[in-house]
């Protein structure tokens, strides 16, 4: 498959696309790696979603011998497990909400690599069909349109949640600490600080 040109009347449909998403930054590249997946990226709310062709393959994250299109929302990150898990607490309310077949939910160890967790729409389709291609491009950019007018309204929330993640951790690994050294002159309220 001649992955660039593919890519780039993908992208050429996605720039048509753009104005309905004003805030949404666009990753105009491809990344070809061999015989591993291509894609082109999307960035909303420091979220990536993915357009991306995947040759078939044995141990292919998006099934064995899986070959075809994907669009996907990729959950990386210092809390990217609990992000998917909260994420997951919607699931029922997002598919409904997206009506779209072949939705995937896809943890920490459950692909190849095992260090992100997706959530994904697949088109089983033969690559090499450059007839196609129209099919295939309005399928990722018409799946890809019903992810950013659902998820985002998840991620959001993710992030807000992140926050408070972080904000728990520094205190959880601040009251471990046994000993800590106050130092200032009298009466700038090193006690009161400690005790509170």
């Amino acid at each position: 498959m001649d992955s660039k040109r593919y890519f780039e009347k993908l992208l050429i449909k996605v720039k048509e696309k753009q104005s309905l998403f004003p805030d949404i930054s666009f990753n105009h590249r491809y990344e070809e790696n061999g015989k591993r997946d291509n894609f082109a990226s999307v960035s909303f709310h420091k979220f990536k979603y993915v357009f991306l062709v995947s040759p078939q393959s044995k141990k292919s994250t998006y099934g064995d011998n899986f070959e075809g299109f994907i669009v996907e929302l990729y959950i990386d990150g210092k809390f990217y497990e609990d992000n998917f898990m909260k994420l997951e607490r919607y699931k029922v309310e997002i598919e409904k909400k997206l009506n779209i077949d072949n939705i995937n939910w896809q943890g920490k160890g459950e692909s190849t690599k095992g260090t992100v967790c997706r959530v994904f729409a697949k088109y089983e389709a033969n690559i090499e069909d450059e007839s196609r291609w129209d099919e295939y491009i309005n399928w990722q950019v018409e799946t890809m349109i019903k992810f950013l007018n659902v998820l985002p309204n998840y991620t959001k929330k993710l992030k807000k949640m992140e926050k408070n993640n972080m904000e728990e951790t520094e205190l959880s690994s601040y009251n471990k600490i046994k000993n800590i050294i106050l130092y200032g002159v009298p009466g700038v309220g090193k006690t009161y600080s400690h005790k509170k």
